[in-house]
């Protein structure tokens, strides 16, 4: 009988989840944090949710020329407000633009941090939520993609990848193969660059994430699909937040500017460094 993945790791704590990460080498691995209603979400992405919310109101036989549609429209509109473009063939480098400000594309927050990827887990959640890291092994979808996306003659070879282009993704047209590939921005903005972002990105909107990961070999580790898991509760939520707080994280530096000020401020109300409780005389 075939193993279940995602392979699940408990984690004592954020100290213990970033042990248990350190042999997993830099850049071959991406993390997606699942906070709030974390143990009910799969990996799609915010596009893909929203249509399945939206099924009456938008078939998905209409979805290759609805993308295009939103992609033709944003272009011409984001000069009036942008002075860096990309250029008009670079679609994945628009859905990039698009998702920075806000727009539900296919692209899928991925990052090379296991912190970062913690923050996002946890970020939203409550003492009472599920919230755990998904991490993914990014030589094994190259490689993949590389037997299914790159047309080349016998077997696939020791360093054997691939990383699909804008042209094989087919964005905004019909698709028919079914593929998951890995996106960097070659421009990042400045949240991408403090959050060391990078995108999945699905051949087909409603492409089923989860289920094409199932069906790939691992490229090297034991598993390539991997989530961990952490203790739900007050005591352990909070041993976590200040965990991360100690290794001076926050969502200052991750989210740069006027807007990291004010997502830190709910963490101020958990500062470790000072004390802020007032004397009591009983």
């Amino acid at each position: 009988m075939p193993e279940l993945l995602p392979s699940r790791v408990k984690c004592v704590d954020f100290f213990d989840f970033l042990e248990k990460t350190e042999d997993q080498k830099r850049r071959l691995w991406g993390y997606r944090g699942h906070g709030n209603r974390g143990s009910q979400w799969i990996i799609e992405s915010k596009l893909t949710r929203f249509l399945r919310e939206h099924t009456d109101m938008v078939k998905e036989s209409w979805w290759p020329a609805r993308e295009r549609a939103a992609i033709t429209r944003f272009k011409r509109g984001a000069n009036l407000h942008l002075s860096h473009l990309p250029s008009e063939d670079e679609s994945l480098s628009w859905l990039a633009l698009m998702q920075h400000y806000g727009a539900p594309t296919r692209l899928i927050d991925c990052t090379f941090s296991p912190a970062v990827g913690f923050f996002f887990a946890i970020h939203d959640a409550t003492p009472k939520d599920a919230y755990s890291v998904h991490a993914i092994h990014l030589k094994t979808l190259a490689a993949a993609c590389f037997e299914r996306v790159k047309t080349k003659a016998g077997k696939r070879t020791p360093g054997g990848y691939y990383t699909p282009t804008d042209e094989d993704y087919k964005i905004g047209r019909e698709q028919t193969e079914d593929f998951v590939g890995v996106y960097a921005s070659r421009f990042n903005s400045p949240r991408q660059q403090a959050q060391e972002g990078l995108f999945l990105v699905p051949s087909k909107i409603g492409l089923n994430i989860e289920e094409w990961l199932q069906s790939l070999t691992p490229d090297g580790p034991e598993h390539h699909w991997i989530e961990f898991t952490f203790k739900i509760g007050t005591t352990s939520y909070e041993k976590n937040v200040r965990q991360f707080l100690q290794i001076a994280m926050s969502p200052a530096g991750l989210f740069p500017g006027l807007e990291g000020l004010a997502q830190s401020a709910r963490y101020s109300w958990f500062d470790v460094s000072r004390d802020y409780q007032p004397e009591v005389d009983l």
